[in-house]
């Protein structure tokens, strides 16, 4: 599997986010408190589904948002992920279906950020 993209909206200290990955070895570097481990975390929740911290769900929203959103483009066969989204009303809510596209690569994130 390889990540392509990574988005974020109201995650820990991010209001709005938009990473893009080479292939290969990709280095987060920073000052402390920057939020290099907010990344991998939301990087793992979008795979696990659940924070390595052991928080719950909105404890990672952003202070004084409603919701967050995690949203990942990666390239495994041809498979694209969907969007998580996280809420202050319910712990974790899923958006729809892993699509299948047709072709050697996922297409770019469809949706306004």
């Amino acid at each position: 599997m390889r990540l392509n993209e990574l988005n974020l909206r109201n995650f820990r200290n991010y209001e709005e986010l938009s990473l893009d990955f080479e292939q290969g070895v990709n280095l987060i570097v920073g000052n402390n408190a920057q939020g290099k481990t907010n990344v991998l975390e939301a990087i793992y929740y979008a795979a696990i589904g659940k924070s390595f911290r052991g928080q719950h769900a909105p404890e990672v929203i952003r202070f004084d948002a409603e919701s967050a959103v995690i949203s990942l483009d990666f390239t495994a066969n041809t498979m694209r992920c969907a969007p998580l989204s996280i809420s202050t009303y319910s712990s974790v809510q899923l958006a729809p279906p892993v699509t299948k596209f047709p072709g050697p690569h996922a297409p770019a994130m469809a949706g306004s950020w």
